[in-house]
């Protein structure tokens, strides 16, 4: 169960296009939902009024915001760097450096960071805790990762990816030569 969970976070929460469409679809929920916001519990009939197909007809009420017209054709934006999961400081000067060529290029991009602890539990009022087990005679809790060396030695992950509009990724792969 630990390894799928791990699993879980590498190949499909943090997958590439996943996050792409994640940054696109948090943008036109924001231009076309009133006050950028869902709607609270007060009306909760408009809350579960919004499921998929009253989303998409209110993205193709907006084709003129790009991020609604990026979900309806299916064109977003597109990977043009990415450091591993677990970046080191290696890693992170070379982001600052290809940061630093976008901009010179006078080219757009986003920066996606994937961050997650995938083995912790959120608790809102005490921050993230780790996975305890009990056991022994003492009936002690300790961390999964004192138990296992695959939990121990599965990180945080830490990814951070650049991303530029799909019409300037041949100027973006140029740039970052």
């Amino acid at each position: 169960m630990v390894i799928a969970r791990y699993q879980m976070f590498t190949q499909v929460y943090f997958h590439k296009t996943r996050r792409a469409f994640d940054y696109h679809l948090k943008n036109a929920m924001k231009k076309t939902l009133n006050g950028e916001k869902l709607p609270g519990t007060e009306s909760i009939e408009e809350f579960l009024s919004l499921d998929d197909y009253a989303m998409w007809d209110r993205f193709m009420h907006q084709k003129s915001d790009p991020d609604c017209l990026s979900i309806i054709n299916r064109n977003h934006i597109r990977e043009v760097y990415s450091t591993p999961e677990v970046p080191h400081q290696v890693d992170e000067a070379e982001l600052r450096e290809k940061k630093s060529r976008l901009e010179r290029a006078g080219l757009w991009f986003y920066e996606d960071k994937s961050e997650r602890l995938w083995y912790k539990l959120g608790d809102s009022k005490n921050g993230d805790k780790a996975i305890m087990i009990i056991s022994g005679e003492e009936k002690s809790a300790r961390p999964l990762s004192y138990y296992s060396s695959i939990v121990k030695n599965m990180g945080e992950v830490k990814q951070i990816r650049i991303y530029v509009k799909p019409e300037y990724r041949i100027r973006a792969k140029e740039a970052l030569r």
